[in-house]
């Protein structure tokens, strides 16, 4: 049984973009990335960078350093266009349509105060946004994408996440939610992701999770909690969690629960972590033997038995 801070690793997809790649303005094909990179184009419509392309073969395109005004019909063209990555551009105004997008990811990019993505991909089953100035998720902009499966906040300013923000992504089954300044989590903020099997939330923001906010979450099999903020948390808001595999709390968390419940309570549970600093020395000692050392043996014993 490992036992060690956990560090959560969320693939980016093209996250990074060689600058030695990026010499001249248009647009070359990155051949071990295999997709299109364009790079200080103007985004006017029609694009005459674009435009050399033959938007038919085109599966992955990247937009980085891109500075204008981004239409609806930019990518109309793009009949096969499944990834989209949108990396440090601004944008002096902003729609965005697409019948074919599957992955879109938004990164580091200035839009127009109250742009949102609403409607823009109805095929979209990833999304990533990480560290955009402008756009919002009020107003339920995230629910039109009904075929959602993957989603990714990144330093996303979200106060506080309540029913409004995941409404209708009944297919999710991955959440991660991390340093976006969130606050408060409300008892309906994930009413409708009774599909979800993986949720991280990492935000030293974070100062209350309603006891009853997991409930809906039945098919969770990995979870990952922390904030350096946020009180101990009780055991028993975890009850509906049968199906957890691997679980991250804060250490505050794990010092506060008795232990030896823990594998009744989670009979499929494999690995466990931890995350927090300790006050002294000799509290992580103890620590680590009380708590993370008897719940190593209880986990063994526990399969022991089983096998």
């Amino acid at each position: 049984m490992a036992c060690k801070n956990l560090y959560i690793v969320i693939s980016l997809l093209m996250l990074i973009i060689s600058h030695s790649n990026c010499i001249s303005p248009g647009c070359k094909f990155l051949e071990e990335e295999e997709q299109w990179e364009c790079y200080s184009i103007s985004v006017k419509s029609p694009d005459p960078e674009l435009a050399k392309l033959n938007s038919t073969e085109v599966f992955s395109l990247a937009l980085y350093n891109v500075n204008g005004n981004m239409s609806s019909d930019l990518l109309t063209n793009f009949t096969s266009l499944k990834v989209l990555l949108l990396l440090e551009d601004e944008f002096k105004s902003f729609k965005l349509k697409s019948n074919t997008i599957q992955s879109l990811s938004l990164i580091r990019n200035k839009f127009p105060k109250g742009s949102n993505i609403k409607n823009c991909c109805y095929r979209l089953e990833k999304l990533i946004l990480k560290n955009n100035t402008g756009p919002s998720l009020k107003h339920e902009v995230l629910s039109s994408f009904k075929r959602l499966r993957s989603l990714d906040l990144i330093s996303q300013k979200t106060k506080h996440i309540n029913k409004h923000i995941f409404k209708g992504l009944t297919k999710l089954k991955k959440l991660s939610i991390v340093n976006c300044s969130t606050q408060n989590i409300a008892e309906d903020a994930f009413r409708d992701l009774s599909h979800l099997q993986e949720l991280y939330i990492e935000d030293n923001s974070l100062r209350n999770i309603h006891p009853k906010a997991l409930e809906p979450l039945k098919q969770l099999t990995s979870l990952s909690i922390y904030g350096e903020s946020l009180p101990p948390l009780p055991l028993n808001m975890f009850s509906e969690q049968k199906r957890l595999m691997q679980i991250g709390l804060p250490t505050n968390t794990w010092k506060s629960i008795n232990v030896e419940k823990v594998p009744a309570m989670f009979p499929r549970l494999n690995f466990f972590s931890y995350m927090g600093g300790w006050k002294t020395e000799e509290d992580k000692q103890n620590t680590k033997s009380n708590v993370f050392t008897k719940l190593t043996k209880l986990l063994l014993k526990r399969d022991e038995y089983v096998n």
